[in-house]
């Protein structure tokens, strides 16, 4: 008797556990059920999958584009430009040269192609060089520059530039004209650290020169006019609005890193008639894990105000997100490791593009 006393005794405790382990699993929050905060107006149709170039080499990047050509600079060779016509049907490669006596840091210098001109930015050394497509013949343009870690044209005597003083972003405008480097040290606002909360990407409309810097970490975007002058401050859908971050001072080597992996809010973004496009890291709440996890999402919003339109899936490819993206003649063109992958605009984004 006393034996089976014993055995319901356990019975009933290995029951109760058991149920109490199941309840706490169904209420238990999934990494894909946790809510975001924000829902999106994702329209029906998804941009589809038109035409694949394989570029044999890794690591390029979009350099500039015009309505018929796209240029692409690459990481491991400054000094090549791989040139693909729009429809993704032809390629042409060139390869500049530097004057004699030149030196600088060829493996951190960046192309930048506003047709015919050519330039290589190197922020290290710092330069700023200049070509054009007919010769190829790189030589210093800029008479005085400052460091920096990334940078864009907006005019031929002009540029701006993203660098760090103090262990903190700031955006500056380089001239060859006195006093040649004009720091703007309040446009980029300090969260957490200055340095890491402040990352971002300068986006520039080759048409309009409308400006925008995108923040990494935070739903915030900033137009720009060419002067770094603020226009407006946007946000993006989610509700990151502090860059969710972790710093440490690495005392040894004077430096401050990451401590943990960042919340990315915002992967990339491009400009397109009159409209930014922002490739989004965030789920929002009314979206299916499944269509999530096999696409990109793109969200669309007003470059006139910064108001949000609408949403749409790109396919990933090989189960990839793009790596960079330019919107062509209606088209997406995205880079993903060793290959190019053009896709056309949902109907409904290209009606809303040809009413405005």
């Amino acid at each position: 008797m006393k034996i089976n006393k014993i055995a319901k005794f356990v019975i009933i405790c290995i029951a109760t556990c058991g149920g109490l382990v199941l309840i706490l699993y169904a209420f238990m929050p999934r990494p894909n059920s946790i809510k975001n905060g924000f829902v999106r107006n994702i329209i029906p149709a998804k941009a589809k999958l038109e035409k694949v170039l394989d570029t044999k080499y890794t690591a390029y990047y979009f350099a500039g584009n015009t309505d018929h050509h796209i240029y692409l600079g690459n990481y491991s060779s400054a000094m090549h430009i791989l040139v693909v016509n729009s429809d993704l049907t032809d390629t042409t490669t060139y390869t500049q040269h530097l004057e004699k006596n030149e030196k600088g840091a060829w493996k951190l210098a960046r192309l930048i192609v506003d047709s015919p001109t050519v330039y290589i930015s190197d922020g290290i050394t710092p330069a700023i060089y200049r070509s054009n497509l007919h010769e190829l013949s790189l030589s210093k343009y800029f008479e005085r520059s400052c460091f920096f870690t990334s940078a864009i044209n907006v005019s031929p005597n002009s540029f701006l530039v993203k660098g760090v003083k103090n262990k903190e972003n700031l955006l500056l405008k380089v001239t060859n004209d006195s006093p040649y480097v004009k720091p703007m040290p309040n446009v980029l606002e300090k969260q957490v650290d200055g340095l890491f909360c402040t990352d971002g990407t300068l986006i520039i409309d080759p048409e309009t020169k409308n400006l925008i810097y995108l923040y990494y970490y935070r739903n915030e975007f900033l137009k720009l006019d060419t002067s770094l002058n603020i226009i407006y401050k946007g946000h993006s859908i989610d509700t990151n609005r502090v860059a969710q971050i972790k710093i440490a001072d690495v005392t040894s080597h004077s430096k401050r890193i990451m401590s943990a992996p960042p919340t990315f809010v915002n992967r990339s973004g491009t400009i397109y008639k009159n409209r930014l496009y922002i490739s989004s890291a965030l789920r929002a709440d009314n979206e299916q894990s499944k269509e999530y996890n096999k696409n990109e999402t793109i969200d669309v919003y007003s470059l006139e105000n910064g108001e949000y339109i609408n949403s749409f899936y790109m396919p990933k490819f090989k189960g990839a997100k793009a790596e960079q993206y330019r919107i062509v003649n209606n088209r997406i063109i995205a880079i993903y490791e060793h290959t190019l992958c053009m896709y056309s605009l949902p109907e409904e984004i290209n009606d809303h593009i040809s009413i405005k």
